[in-house]
This record gives C-alpha cells, structure tokens and sequence, in this order.
C-alpha cells in the first residue's frame, strides 16, 4: 500500500515536473498574436470588468473558465497587472497564478516587466504587509522558474529590503521576515 502510494505521488510530481518545463519553453519562446488578431477578441466593458475581478480572485477551481475567459477577451495589461498585484496570492493558489501570468506574458510582450515593476513596490520601503510579500515572493520563484521573469535582478531587491538594517533594528518584524527567507531558501532550491 505504502508502495503503491509512494509511486504515485512520484508519477503526480513527474507529470508537474514535465507540466512547468512545457510552459517554460511556451514562455521562452512565446508566439505573440499580432495586433490585427488582439483587436478580434471581445472588448466590451461587461466581460473586461469579469476577467478582473477573475484575476483578483485567482481561484485555482476557476482557473480554466479564466484562461478560457483570458483567450477570448482583450484586456489591458496595465488593468491585468493591477488586479493580479491586488488578489490575495495563497500558497494553493501560486500554480493558476504562474499558469494566467503565462499566458497574459505570451500575448503581450510589456505584461511581464510591468508585472516585475509591481511587485517591486510590494517591497518598497513603508510596505508592512509581510504575509503578501512572502506570497509574491514564492509567485515570483515560480514565474522565474516558468520564464515569466527572466533575470533575478528582482531577488537581490528583494533580498535587500528583508535584510535592511531598518528591518533588523525592529525587533519585532525579525520573527516575521526570518522565515521569510528561510521559505525563499527552501523553495529556490527546488528552481
């Protein structure tokens, strides 16, 4: 039984494995339509405003009704960035995050440095909100590792705010930025 169980949970993380290196290489090599083709999809206010509230939701049980709504929708990168940055980002749900950033960053070649931009200012000084950085912080991994995000120029900035000297003078934010990086360790070993 213990076999059996074993094997297939090797089978399941196989089949990620090979899952995340397909969409790397469609990441690395994206087939961008042409404006001609981005001015055929839907545009009507209605549909955009339902697709952004989909991003902000980034429910990994609606994930393939919002990549089906993403391919048929014109939406501003500009407007997807804003609602992906405001969602609430959960551990569960870091894959469909990775899965619809991949796309909006295989159809509009600006998406992924406006994305990275956003990000920064989570971990701009004066930003407190440490459960969001440590949730945009293992999307960012996945995204680096998926080629949303090609450089890591991104990690040192970020690296540098949790390690600040005006992080390590308050004592009180240690216990909550220590595992931070402790989390950032373990998982980038696995990219």
């Amino acid at each position: 039984m213990d076999e059996t169980r074993r094997r297939r949970g090797d089978e399941e993380a196989l089949a990620r494995h090979d899952a995340i290196m397909a969409l790397r290489q469609l990441n690395l090599n994206p087939q961008r339509p042409d404006s001609a083709y981005l001015r055929t999809l839907d545009t009507s206010s209605r549909k955009t405003a339902e697709l952004l509230q989909d991003l902000e939701r980034m429910d990994k049980e609606e994930l393939e009704k919002t990549l089906d709504d993403l391919r048929g929708v014109n939406v501003r990168t500009s407007e997807a960035v804003y609602a992906i940055c405001k969602a609430v980002i959960m551990s569960s749900n870091v894959q469909a995050a990775a899965q619809i950033c991949s796309l909006l960053h295989q159809r509009h070649k600006e998406f992924s440095p406006c994305l990275k931009q956003s990000f920064l200012k989570v971990f701009s000084p004066g930003n407190a909100d440490w459960f969001k950085k440590s949730k945009i912080l293992l999307l960012l991994l996945v995204l680096y590792y998926v080629g949303v995000i090609r450089d890591c120029d991104i990690f040192v900035n970020v690296i540098k705010d949790i390690t600040s000297v005006e992080r390590l003078r308050d004592r009180a934010s240690i216990p909550l930025y220590v595992p931070m990086l402790i989390d950032f360790a373990e998982h980038g070993r696995f990219f």
